[in-house]
């Protein structure tokens, strides 16, 4: 039956665009999370230089 095999067509490429929608969401998560500890890390990395030159001011 013609109509069975196209519905079958359809079902496989709804499920492909999921499973590509779904890798996307993943993949923009994953880089704003890298984004996010990046810039964690590089606050850290200012106040600690911060600090070390307020203590040399203070010497």
């Amino acid at each position: 039956m013609p109509f069975l095999d196209y519905a079958d067509t359809i079902l496989a490429v709804v499920a492909a665009g999921g499973w590509a929608l779904a890798g996307v969401v993943i993949w923009r998560h994953r880089r704003k999370e890298a984004n996010r500890r990046q810039a964690y890390e590089l606050g850290m990395l200012h106040a600690q230089e911060m600090t070390e030159d307020f203590r040399a001011v203070q010497r």
